[in-house]
């Protein structure tokens, strides 16, 4: 299990110590870090598998936030994960947001 954690938190945690804010280090990779809080990697989707190419998971920008639309799956640590940093489609291309479990809208289950 430890293995496991370790391999996700260092897929998805990179592109927060690389181009996050100081708001989302300091609040997000010190919690990971220290292993009270878990990351996720969301790319995966039913129809585009994991060809990033292929996303249709959409955000749109409304103000201060974005309005994000799809679904993702078979993501390792994701019935756990209290953040998703999440491939989306914007207008401008590719983008990675990242998602906190607890926002409204956003619904994890596990597979059978």
């Amino acid at each position: 299990i430890v293995a496991s954690l370790i391999l996700v938190c260092g897929i998805s945690l990179p592109p927060i110590l690389g181009v996050g804010s100081k708001y989302l280090k300091d609040k997000v990779a010190r919690d990971v870090i220290s292993g009270k809080k878990i990351i996720a990697l969301a790319v995966t989707e039913v129809d585009a598998g994991s060809d990033v190419a292929q996303i249709q998971t959409t955000a749109r920008r409304e103000g201060d936030f974005y309005i994000v639309n799809g679904q993702k799956k078979f993501i390792s640590a994701g019935t756990i994960a209290d953040y998703f940093t999440t491939a989306v489609q914007t207008g401008s291309g590719h983008s990675l947001l990242l998602l906190e479990r607890t926002m409204p809208g956003i619904t994890v289950r596990r597979l059978k």
